[in-house]
């Protein structure tokens, strides 16, 4: 049998992307955009948020920590849309223009099932030269 690359994605990271039914919405934190929020993850735990982002508005979602992280974002609708991840570095990231305006959800979590703190900043960039002037 031989499998592609697009598979053996498939086969190893569908059940992080994939469940949307899980607790991820109900006991999301409300957080605001262009905040610094901190926080800890206590091994295979999951840490939910949901901010409010504006259809057109471009925006920077970082999660910075000692030990490696990962976050997956999805839609108001409660849709996956993409994960952040530096691969192979320690903090995750991506940049996403919002499609609607709604309350978007994260679901971060260690990678390995590591423990620590995070910092974890949702930058609107759309006015700013660089992200961390939005801060």
């Amino acid at each position: 049998m031989q499998f592609n690359l697009r598979s053996l994605l498939l086969v190893l990271f569908l059940p992080f992307i994939s469940a949307t039914t899980d607790t991820c919405c109900s006991s999301a934190t409300t957080v605001n955009v262009d905040t610094l929020i901190t926080g800890y993850i206590y091994g295979s735990e999951y840490n939910y948020f949901t901010f409010m982002l504006v259809k057109g508005r471009s925006y920077t979602i970082t999660m910075y920590s000692a030990f490696d992280n990962w976050f997956d974002f999805f839609a108001p609708s409660q849709v996956f849309l993409m994960f952040g991840d530096d691969q192979w570095g320690k903090n995750g990231i991506i940049t996403y223009t919002a499609t609607s305006t709604g309350y978007y959800f994260l679901r971060g979590f260690s990678y390995y099932g590591a423990a620590g703190s995070y910092e974890l900043v949702i930058a609107d960039i759309s006015t700013c030269s660089h992200a961390c002037e939005c801060i």
